[in-house]
């Protein structure tokens, strides 16, 4: 599809067509070309951190694993009072699947410890792409799988000879669009950075509009932030794609909205990448191989010369501020004369983060030079 020319146009929503900040600064200059950022699209790769970033997503799995068969407990019950002792309740109950929880804690018990004591040994790399394999041969009540295996292929294999319950967190790791794999192996995956004129509006725009739903999405009522997100200069937004074509544009499958931050004490500036779309919240463990593949182009890009911040690590975030610019600050003086608190047209932030007032960073213009 052709992107739209201006807000004006049909294709636009009609809380966007009829904001008239959003058509006063519809042009307004975006900093991000001005740091090496301009709408621009890579092959998806992990750069040099790589095999860094399979490491804490190994390490995240571990931890998942573990838990998972922490839960798995013998729910047997004996008593030895008799019936007429304790009236007509249940006094004795035999867990059936105790057997096999058993058996499936055993076998997670070795396959962790493994990961715990040497990771790298998962790790493999053949032509550019990463797998996890098993370093040894693994062997469980039901099924032996031998040295080289694929890791989440024995990972499922063991979920499903257990035929245990309440294994939610690990039946997400075999979604096809949350798993490993699929974001790794999968052909044709392309990094695209969009945050200046037509496209870098549209893009922001359609966000929740191409695959990926959140509240930001045309018909919720939070969708009113998205004016905020068009004329903030320091809001642009990051994608995956394989480029099916969809009703708004090339498919996403993973995204985050990227903002341009200021330190609140050293007043340096830093790029923060917000949360990860579609959100794993099963631990995030689904989220460190994109957030490994963003940092690397974002830092590619920018020749490495600003820091990168996760925006759901909130340690680090809550110590940085969005400078206020005259278009957002518009945007807050005019709410009111559409209907609307200011909160709900500026720019939506799962980090939290605040605006604040910044002589140095209020005008775009007058930046890097």
């Amino acid at each position: 599809m052709q992107v739209p020319k201006s807000v004006k146009s049909n294709q636009y929503p009609d809380f966007i067509r009829a904001n008239k900040v959003v058509q006063s600064f519809e042009k307004q200059e975006k900093i991000f070309p001005k740091i090496g950022l301009r709408n621009c699209s890579n092959a998806f790769s992990l750069g040099k951190d790589g095999e860094a970033g399979a490491l804490v997503y190994l390490e995240n799995l571990r931890q998942l694993l573990v838990n998972e068969a922490a839960n798995q407990s013998d729910n047997s019950r004996h008593s030895d009072n008799s019936r007429h002792d304790v009236g007509y309740g249940i006094d004795h109950y035999i867990d059936h699947q105790a057997p096999n929880k058993l058996c499936f804690k055993n076998a997670v018990s070795i396959l962790t410890e493994e990961m715990r004591k040497e990771p790298e040994s998962f790790i493999s790399k053949k032509r550019g792409i990463i797998s996890l394999t098993l370093p040894f041969e693994f062997k469980t009540p039901w099924e032996n799988y031998p040295k080289g295996h694929d890791l989440f292929k024995a990972i499922q294999a063991l979920r499903s000879n257990s035929t245990l319950t309440g294994l939610n967190r690990m039946d997400s790791l075999f979604d096809e669009h949350n798993s490993f794999e699929h974001v790794l192996k999968k052909k044709g995956l392309r990094i695209v950075f969009s945050g200046n004129g037509g496209k870098g509006l549209w893009d922001l725009a359609t966000m929740s509009m191409r695959g990926i739903t959140s509240c930001q999405k045309w018909e919720n009522m939070h969708a009113k932030a998205l004016a905020g997100s068009l004329i903030d200069p320091y809001a642009g937004i990051i994608y995956v794609t394989y480029n099916k074509k969809l009703a708004h544009g090339t498919n996403m499958i993973r995204r985050s909205v990227i903002r341009f931050v200021v330190h609140k004490t050293s007043r340096r500036p830093a790029i923060m990448i917000e949360r990860i779309y579609p959100h794993d919240n099963n631990g995030s463990i689904t989220d460190v191989i994109t957030l490994v593949a963003f940092r690397n182009f974002i830092k590619q890009k920018t020749k490495g010369k600003f820091h990168i911040i996760y925006g759901d690590n909130r340690k680090e975030s809550q110590n940085y501020f969005i400078p206020l610019t005259k278009p957002v600050n518009e945007l807050i003086a005019t709410s009111s004369e559409r209907g609307l608190e200011s909160y709900r047209e500026v720019s939506y932030r799962d980090s939290k983060i605040q605006y604040d007032k910044s002589p140095k960073y209020q005008d775009v213009s007058k930046l890097f030079k």
